[in-house]
């Protein structure tokens, strides 16, 4: 899928006429990170995806507003105090298929979100999140699992929200 580097955008964006990918991206976006968008997708208002490093969305995955994605964070541990900015840490991160990350979330380098989670809002991801987990708080913590069977039904079912609310129309 293509890489968007850079870019701000306030539509509705589809990598050519014939694809059914589509990635809605609301207004007021600060993202200055390479993207890469596996099929169709949702980021909300104010979200910030920064940094050096990769950001992988997987399908029909939606990011609420105020959500910051950060691929490169300064080193504390440098020659210079605070920091030393040419000696900054820079990890890609990955976020699963039909992943729900809730508003205000903050996700730090090097982070993997596995399919079908769902991240609460105002939660910090400093950890990798499994395949179908409900997590909340600061720091980010499993509460509970999504039911594995049904979750896989609802996939064969292609009974997926963005598909319905913007490409099945």
């Amino acid at each position: 899928m293509g890489i968007l580097s850079k870019l701000k955008l306030t539509k509705l964006y589809r990598k050519n006429h014939w694809d059914k990918t589509l990635i809605h991206i609301n207004e007021n976006q600060h993202i200055f990170a390479k993207i890469i968008f596996k099929g169709t997708g949702y980021i909300g208002p104010n979200a910030t995806v920064t940094g050096k490093g990769i950001v992988t969305i997987g399908d029909n995955t939606i990011i609420g507003p105020n959500v910051e994605i950060m691929t490169t964070v300064h080193n504390y541990e440098s020659n210079l105090l605070p920091y030393n900015g040419s000696n900054d840490i820079t990890k890609n991160i990955y976020i699963g298929r039909n992943v729900w990350i809730g508003s205000d979330v903050i996700i730090m380098p090097g982070i993997k979100i596995g399919e079908g989670s769902v991240i609460g809002a105002k939660a910090f991801v400093n950890k990798d999140i499994p395949k179908c987990s409900i997590v909340v708080g600061t720091p980010a913590r499993v509460i509970k699992k999504r039911d594995l069977n049904e979750y896989e039904k609802l996939c064969n079912e292609q009974k997926l929200y963005l598909y319905k609310k913007y490409l099945l129309k």
